[in-house]
């Protein structure tokens, strides 16, 4: 991890209360089997900061980041493992791009929940493609004793909450599948050599060696293997008060569910992470600024 990632999000990012609240009224989800997580942001410039520097971070991993400099390793990020092209998109391009919240729920999950990385997600960008890398947008994982976490997790960082919590709620029914999963755990097993938990990695090579032919319902249960998916929204505060943006969230991400029909799988564990900022497209911008003066 960069040097000042961690105390960039210690600053930064603040946990405001967790749901259900008792003292502000409000539950957590409908969708939520565990607490939902309530946080701010009391310094967008900082952020932007942040963001830049957890881009690294989540592009590299420390053996990598060895011997280099941060505009050696961005330069090589936005070439090998990142779909950004500052000199030929437009800022409406730009701001669309997915890497400004997942560097951002990569330090998140890293910092805050202490689910340590069991992939970087860059490498498994393709540059010959230059498209956004499909999947989940973290890898992370947590081994306890009798069971095996893996945080693969969703964001959307948009100005409106609404469509951001629309956008996480319809991506439910694919990302929260068994099928999903396996695509997904088919496309880090082709990069086996860079996981970074040795019991993950001695289970994906078992299947692998066994020619796929254990389903992968069977594996989850013999190795007691859960999905834990924490969906992080990043959206415009609106210059409304902190609590009633937070209970009309709380409330479109329950119509949404209601709406979708979404039903969690026994396997699955959702909860959701709110993070309401004063303005998301400046935020953005600066982070393109913060890249653009510490790559040349």
């Amino acid at each position: 991890m960069q040097p000042n990632t961690k105390d960039l999000f210690s600053k930064v990012i603040i946990r405001q209360y967790v749901l259900p609240d008792d003292e502000h009224g409000i539950n957590k989800s409908n969708l939520s089997t565990h607490v939902d997580h309530c946080l701010s942001c009391n310094d967008c410039e900082q952020l932007s900061e942040l963001i830049g520097c957890s881009l690294i971070d989540y592009c590299f991993d420390e053996a990598e980041q060895q011997n280099k400099d941060v505009k050696s390793l961005l330069n090589i990020a936005l070439n090998t493992r990142v779909k950004i092209k500052l000199e030929s998109d437009n800022e409406s391009a730009l701001l669309k791009q997915g890497f400004f919240g997942e560097a951002l729920l990569y330090t998140l999950l890293l910092s805050y929940f202490g689910a340590g990385t069991l992939i970087c997600r860059g490498r498994l960008f393709n540059p010959a493609s230059r498209g956004e890398t499909p999947g989940y947008d973290a890898f992370h994982i947590i081994e306890q004793q009798e069971e095996l976490d893996l945080w693969f997790g969703e964001v959307k960082f948009y100005m409106d909450y609404k469509d951001a919590i629309k956008s996480v709620v319809e991506s439910m029914k694919k990302s929260l599948s068994v099928e999903y999963l396996h695509t997904n755990l088919m496309a880090i097993i082709n990069h086996e050599n860079y996981l970074h938990n040795a019991k993950m990695t001695s289970i994906l090579n078992s299947w692998k060696e066994s020619g796929f032919l254990v389903t992968l319902d069977d594996l989850i249960n013999k190795e007691n293997i859960k999905l834990v998916y924490p969906a992080l929204i990043i959206y415009d505060d609106k210059n409304m008060d902190y609590d009633e943006i937070i209970k009309r969230s709380i409330q479109a991400i329950n119509e949404e569910a209601e709406r979708h029909h979404i039903v969690i799988p026994g396997f699955c564990s959702v909860f959701f992470v709110l993070l309401p900022i004063s303005d998301t497209r400046k935020t953005k911008l600066d982070v393109i600024e913060w890249i653009k003066t510490r790559r040349s």
